[in-house]
């Protein structure tokens, strides 16, 4: 299970970075580029840590579905929605 997380996620982010060398609609900053790998590898530490699928803000398991839409996703979507709505 994790070798397969840890290749989705590496996927995802080549797929992302080979966009940006594509010429994306939207060209993403340093900053915002910086940001989106640290997602990404915050998200193979929680897998290192078996932390992975796990919200980190209220500790709850994070939908598959959610996973495997945004496989470096750190929150379930109900602490999404609040922090959203703060």
């Amino acid at each position: 299970m994790r070798a397969l997380v840890r290749r989705r996620l590496e996927a995802e982010l080549h797929h992302v970075v080979t966009q940006l060398r594509g010429g994306s609609p939207r060209t993403l900053t340093k900053a915002e580029l910086r940001a989106l790998v640290a997602r990404y590898d915050a998200a193979l530490a929680r897998l290192k840590g078996q932390d992975y699928g796990r919200c980190a803000q209220c500790g709850h398991p994070i939908s598959a579905t959610r996973l495997k839409l945004m496989p470096a996703v750190a929150t379930c979507a109900h602490c999404q929605h609040a922090i959203d709505a703060a």
